[in-house]
C-alpha cells in the first residue's frame, strides 16, 4: 500500500449532493474538465412531461421523469455543453426556449455513454464551478425531442418548417463529409497516426458530429498518445507509416520520393547509470529534439516529415516528398548537422545540470562539473573512444517495389556501419 489513507483533500471528502451517480459524475468531470458540484438532479419530475420530453437539462438543473433515469448521462453532458457556452435557442414551445441542435445531441449521446463507463481512478481536473451562458435554454431528451422537432400537435406549418430545417441540416452534414473526404484525398502521404485520426473523424462525421466535436472526442479518447520522452509517434505507428510511404511512392515513382531515417543514441546505458533515468531522459529528449529540428528544415508544402520512437535507444523519421526536391544527400546532411550540434551539447553540458543527486554520480567517480562527454560506456570501460554520447544514423531510399522490412533493414545496416 502506498500513501497515507487519511491524506485526502477537502475536495475528495466533499459529499456528492448532486444526485448524479458517483461514477457518472467523476466521468463527466474528467472528460470535460468542469466541476459538476453545482448540478442538481430532480428525479420523478413532472416538468419534462410538460414539454413532451422524458428528461431535460436547463442550466445546472436536470429534470428526469419517473422511470427515465437512463437518459441521465445524456443530460449530464448537456450541462457541460451549456457551461461551455455552446447552447443557443433554436425554437420556442409553450414559452420555453429550446435547443435541439443535432451535433450537440449526438455528442451528448457519445460522451454521456463514455462518462457512464468511465473507470479512471485519479482525481478529476475541475474548473471552478462555471455558470451557463444561456440558463433559460432547455435541451430535451425522449419522445418530446422527436415530436417537438417535427412540430407535434403544432400544426402542418410547423411540420413543414421542421422538414426544411432537417433537410438543410442533413445537406450541411453531407457537405461536411464530402469536404473532409476531399481534404483526405488531396493530402498526399499520410502517416499512420494521422490516418487513424482521419478515420475516426470521418466515422464521427457520418454519425452526425461536427468536425470540431469529433476532434475533441478523439483527443479525449487517448488514441492520439505520443511517446512521453520525445513527443514522437509511438512505435506501433512506424511500420504502417513506412508501408504508407511505399504505397505513396508506388503511385507515381517518377515524381515522388521518400526516405527512412533510423537514429541510434550511443551509450544510453552509461547515461542511465550516471544521470539516473530522469537525467538520461532529458538527454534523450535533447538529442531527439535537435535531430527533429534539422530534419524539419526539409519540410515544405511538398515535403512531409513523420517521427517515431520505436526502441529504448532508437527513434526514426520518414521524409516523404511529392516531387524530387529532396534527395538522400539532403536528408543525410540534415543528420550530419544535427550530429555536430549534439557533439557541442555533449561537450558543454555538465553532469550536475542533469542530476541533482550527487551520490549517484560521485560513487561512479564523477564530479558535478564533469561533462557528458567523459561518461564511460559500461561495456567499454577504459576505452575513451566510446565515452560520452551522440547519435549514429542510417538513411534508406524508399521505392515502390520495397517491402517494409527491406526499408528498415537497409537503414539499420547503415547505422551499424557508422558505429565502426
Amino acid at each position: 500500500m502506498t500513501g497515507d489513507p487519511q491524506d485526502t483533500s477537502s475536495e475528495q471528502q466533499r459529499p456528492n449532493l448532486t444526485g448524479l451517480p458517483d461514477r457518472l459524475k467523476t466521468g463527466i468531470e474528467n472528460l470535460s474538465g468542469y466541476s459538476m458540484d453545482d448540478v442538481r438532479v430532480h428525479y420523478n419530475s413532472d416538468k419534462p412531461g410538460q414539454l413532451q420530453a422524458h428528461a431535460y437539462a436547463q442550466g445546472t438543473d436536470i429534470h428526469v421523469a419517473s422511470g427515465q433515469e437512463k437518459h441521465l448521462p445524456h443530460e449530464a453532458w448537456h450541462v457541460v455543453q451549456q457551461k461551455q457556452g455552446r447552447v443557443q435557442p433554436t425554437y420556442q414551445y409553450k414559452g420555453a426556449v429550446i435547443n435541439d441542435q443535432a451535433d450537440l445531441e449526438k455528442e451528448a449521446d457519445l460522451m454521456g455513454l463514455t462518462a457512464q463507463n468511465y473507470s479512471k481512478q485519479n482525481a478529476p481536473r475541475k474548473n471552478p464551478e462555471q455558470s451557463v451562458s444561456n440558463p433559460d435554454v432547455y435541451q430535451l431528451t425522449g419522445y418530446g425531442a422527436a415530436r417537438l422537432g417535427v412540430g407535434f400537435l403544432m400544426g402542418l406549418g410547423a411540420l413543414l418548417q421542421y422538414g426544411l430545417s432537417y433537410g438543410l441540416s442533413a445537406y450541411r452534414a453531407r457537405k461536411r463529409i464530402e469536404s473532409f473526404k476531399r481534404s483526405m484525398s488531396n493530402s498526399g502521404f499520410v502517416d499512420n497516426a494521422q490516418k487513424r485520426e482521419n478515420d475516426f473523424v470521418l466515422a464521427a462525421l457520418e454519425e452526425g458530429l461536427s468536425k470540431e466535436a469529433a476532434i475533441r472526442l478523439y483527443g479525449k479518447s487517448g488514441a492520439d498518445a505520443k511517446d512521453p520522452v520525445t513527443g514522437f509517434d509511438v512505435a506501433s505507428d512506424r511500420k504502417p507509416s513506412v508501408g504508407n510511404a511505399i504505397e505513396f511512392v508506388k503511385g507515381d515513382p517518377q515524381t515522388r520520393s521518400a526516405f527512412y531515417v533510423e537514429v541510434d543514441i550511443r551509450n544510453l546505458g552509461g547515461l542511465n547509470s550516471v544521470l539516473g533515468h530522469n537525467g538520461a531522459d532529458q538527454v534523450y529528449n535533447k538529442l531527439a529534439t535537435i535531430c527533429d529540428e534539422h530534419v524539419q528544415e526539409l519540410k515544405t508544402g511538398k515535403v512531409q516529415v513523420a517521427r517515431f520512437r520505436h526502441g529504448g535507444d532508437e527513434f526514426s523519421f520518414l521524409v516523404v516528398a511529392s516531387d524530387r526536391s529532396v534527395g538522400i544527400d539532403n536528408v543525410e546532411n540534415s543528420l550530419n548537422n544535427a550530429q555536430s550540434e549534439i557533439q557541442k551539447y555533449v561537450e558543454e553540458t555538465s553532469i550536475g545540470e542533469l542530476n541533482n543527486n550527487p551520490e549517484l554520480y560521485e560513487q561512479k567517480g564523477y564530479k558535478e562539473t564533469d561533462k557528458l562527454a567523459i561518461i564511460e560506456h559500461p561495456k567499454h570501460q577504459g576505452d575513451k573512444n566510446y565515452n560520452g554520447t551522440g547519435i549514429a544514423f542510417g538513411v534508406s531510399l524508399i521505392m515502390g517495389k520495397d517491402s517494409i522490412d527491406s526499408v528498415l533493414t537497409a537503414a539499420d545496416q547503415k547505422v551499424e556501419l557508422s558505429k565502426k
